[in-house]
């Protein structure tokens, strides 16, 4: 378990400045030459891994990691008598951030005290950073050791060196061993060591990957959810307002612990004391249960999970007002505008953007999204950074399909509205509201036309009528900001082919409607994609009845410049989705 500080440089002035040590049996990483030592791989890649990079803790959802496993499995069976732990419960940890709540650390249980394993931990040492073909710290590579505490000690790559852990040298006691590590090891990998992809297992040199962000608006950061090559921003501490009570105090340090059933410790009894349940720290079928109660009454997918969205909900109830956190253009993990296109056997692809106004190869993220009549990217819905979808069944059904930034998703879709059968054109596309979140709007077959304010928690409020006559037009387009003043704006053809502008007020409503074209009755499909050609200026999709799609760059002013193809083969999708 790390202590307090990950490095110690005040730790090492402390003792400089005269802290009296107290002689203690001393383990060295040098490997004693009868003890055995773990196997290293055979045919290892000439290239190496460099120095794990620090990624200190920000998330916590009380899963062992692959790697972490395959390391303490790895130390077992080399040392049969051993044993080891990995994950701690969300907030149990004496200190703020410790990889034991991600799943990155690994205690191995051999004690300073014991002749037998302070020798296995000497060569377990020795054989992690060994030098071997000229290389330093080889095996600590090779398995994406961040850093390691040991009988009073720690070592971590940003030093390359042993140093004094807090204030262990000064107190011997065996009450002391577990803090000071004098009857474990401790090891904190990256997350590539964690996610079992470094070159140890695989025999292929491991990227660094930074794992996943926290936003702004919450403590913690989601569960892992793939590779990120890019570091993390910091961000501020959440905190809970001038004289709030204890608990809300407590929810806002732990805001966006991933807590699910059978999940324990200080977060659920926050969790459990703010549905109203007496706390026992344990996220049982009754916690469960009531979690699900209050999501409902919150305006949150009823999952009996503590998700991101589930924390927002909990800060706004306790006066911890939400912070709109930036989302990222397009679906992917770059910033260029992405497609999504449905084949007809309901495979869902991601066409990804060049930012140029071009397209790259397209891949499959999904299938069996032939079961939607609807499919469309509001932006971001849930306030993670990260685009979403929203998707409509011939029934009715109203589905979130949360994005996790790498052209993926985190989870399954989850139901955020029934009855939406009424409506003849659901459509999504920016801000209307001017609240900082991605808007619903709806068309009813009689022309009503209906604003549903996106509530930053991946669902959305009660409907709002703001306009009537709408079934004049046989295609509304919600278009992003066309008109380059920052707000989002509509687009309405009517079937003589006129097109015509209805800019956005930024306050839910659009002012009156003006013809800026006219001839577009030649295409099937009109699709807001946002900046397509990488000018900072939203652009229209177009899909003729040949099957060709083409980019008509917008000129920042509601108007259109001339048209290009972007694919002529664009017939065999039955949807298209423009995510930016």
């Amino acid at each position: 378990m790390p202590g307090n500080a990950r490095h110690p440089r005040a730790v090492l002035t402390a003792l400089a400045a005269g802290l009296a040590l107290v002689p203690v049996l001393m383990v060295g990483p040098t490997a004693h030459a009868a003890t055995a030592v773990p196997p290293t791989p055979t045919d290892l890649p000439t290239a190496i891994e460099p120095l794990a990079t620090d990624v200190t803790n920000n998330s916590c959802d009380g899963l062992a990691k692959p790697g972490t496993v395959a390391l303490g499995n790895l130390l077992k069976a080399t040392y049969p008598t051993s044993s080891y732990g990995t994950v701690r419960a969300c907030g149990a940890d004496s200190i703020t951030r410790t990889e034991h709540y991600d799943g990155r650390a690994l205690d191995w249980m051999v004690s300073v005290r014991n002749a037998t394993q302070a020798a296995e931990a000497n060569a377990v040492l020795g054989w992690l950073f060994a030098t071997r073909d000229g290389v330093t710290f080889a095996n600590a590579r090779r398995l994406g050791v961040m850093y390691v505490i040991w009988n009073n000690q720690i070592w971590g790559t940003w030093s390359q060196t042993w140093e004094p852990y807090s204030s262990c040298a000064s107190t011997p006691q065996v009450s002391m061993d577990s803090t000071c590590h004098r009857n474990h090891i401790h090891f904190s990998l990256s997350w590539a060591g964690a996610m079992k992809r470094t070159s140890y297992w695989t025999k292929q040199v491991a990227a660094t990957d930074y794992g996943p962000c926290r936003n702004a608006d919450l403590n913690w950061a989601p569960p892992y959810a793939g590779y990120n090559g890019t570091p993390c921003p910091r961000l501020g501490t959440v905190t809970a307002p001038a004289g709030a009570t204890t608990l809300t105090r407590q929810l806002a340090s732990y805001s966006g612990m991933y807590l699910r059933g059978g999940s324990t410790g200080p977060a659920v009894s926050a969790i459990q004391q703010m549905v109203g349940l007496r706390a026992d720290g344990v996220l049982g079928t009754g916690t469960v249960t009531r979690l699900k109660t209050w999501q409902r009454a919150h305006g949150v997918a009823a999952t009996g999970v503590a998700d991101p969205i589930t924390w927002r909900a909990a800060m706004i109830s306790r006066g911890v007002p939400p912070v709109a956190v930036p989302s990222a253009p397009g679906f992917d993990a770059d910033p260029a505008t992405d497609l999504l296109a449905r084949e007809s056997d309901g495979r869902l692809m991601l066409v990804p953007g060049d930012g140029n106004g071009g397209l790259g190869t397209p891949t499959q993220i999904g299938s069996g999204w032939n079961m939607f009549d609807t499919i469309t990217s509001p932006g971001d819905m849930d306030n993670d950074g990260h685009a979403d979808l929203v998707a409509r069944t011939p029934s009715g059904l109203l589905y979130l399909y949360r994005g996790n930034g790498q052209g993926g998703f985190i989870g399954w879709g989850t139901v955020i509205g029934r009855g939406w059968q009424v409506f003849s054109q659901v459509f999504t596309g920016g801000d209307f509201s001017g609240d900082g979140h991605p808007d619903v709007l709806a068309r009813k077959p009689n022309g009503d036309l209906l604003l549903y304010q996106g509530n930053g928690r991946g669902g959305v409020n009660p409907g709002l009528r703001i306009g009537l006559g709408w079934q004049v037009f046989d295609t509304v387009v919600a278009a992003r900001d066309v008109t380059g003043d920052g707000k989002a704006d509509l687009l309405a053809r009517k079937p003589s082919g006129q097109l015509c502008l209805y800019a956005g007020s930024g306050a839910g409503t659009v002012r009156p409607g003006t013809v800026v074209a006219s001839g577009w009755d030649t295409t099937t499909t009109l699709l807001s994609a946002g900046d397509i050609t990488g000018d900072r200026r939203a652009d229209l999709l177009a899909r003729g009845t040949d099957g060709t799609l083409t980019v008509l760059p917008g000129n920042g002013n509601g108007t259109f410049g001339q048209g290009y193809p972007l694919s002529t083969s664009w017939g065999a999708y039955t949807a298209t989705v423009g995510v930016g």
